[in-house]
């Protein structure tokens, strides 16, 4: 079992760096989002993921009409603690 490459747990509150795209749609930035972190894990070729649930305020300023509840991203580049 690998060691986890990261210090946050699950709970933690995050925000995503400025200048951040979303991964799958490079055109939507989403730096300056916040929420909770509700999982850690990895994907197949064992790099680090993490799952966001979106807070309330995050929520409120999504402008796009499908909003993206969930983000899994790499770990560390893209949050802050």
């Amino acid at each position: 079992m690998k060691k986890n490459r990261t210090s946050l747990k699950i709970g933690n509150s995050v925000r995503v760096k400025e200048g951040m795209p979303y991964p799958d749609l490079k055109d939507l930035c989403i730096g300056g989002w916040q929420g909770r972190v509700s999982e850690i894990g990895e994907d197949d070729n064992s790099s680090g993921l993490i799952c966001i649930r979106w807070d309330s305020i995050t929520l409120k300023n999504i402008i796009t009409r499908s909003a993206i509840w969930r983000l899994l991203t790499r770990i560390p580049q893209t949050i802050n603690p």
